[in-house]
């Protein structure tokens, strides 16, 4: 059914063609370098909250003074609540990141398809 039919692109369409596998060559050479850097950023970020929190925690607990326990116990608590959501989204964004790069190791499932559907119709032209 589909042999019968002949696709014409358009100069529109052929350039958008070509960035599809621009982008797609692209990717392949970016990967490795992709996946090191998110990993590295996971790694980082989990390292940094660790040692933040321990660091803090031990300000807190430091019983030299009694009568400032509480400010630090609060200064603590001031810069968890903010430093928290800040790693948080940096881990969700990195990991997202990773997963997308390992998923799509071999380029986009669709996008491939879809490039060589057209290059097997551009064949079948000529």
């Amino acid at each position: 059914m589909l042999k019968n039919y002949a696709m014409k692109l358009s100069e529109q369409e052929i350039q958008m063609v070509e960035r599809l596998r621009k982008r797609q060559r692209s990717f392949r050479r970016w990967r490795v370098l992709l996946l090191i850097v998110f990993g590295l950023n996971c790694i980082v970020t989990s390292i940094v909250w660790i040692v933040l929190s321990t660091m803090l925690s031990r300000f807190a607990n430091d019983d030299n003074d009694n009568a400032g326990n509480a400010t630090r116990m609060l200064a603590t608590l001031i810069v968890q609540t903010y430093a928290f959501p800040i790693c948080l989204l940096s881990l969700i964004g990195s990991s997202w990141g990773f997963c997308q790069t390992l998923l799509n190791w071999h380029g986009e499932p669709k996008t491939t398809l879809l490039l060589k559907l057209i290059e097997e119709s551009q064949k079948h032209d000529t």
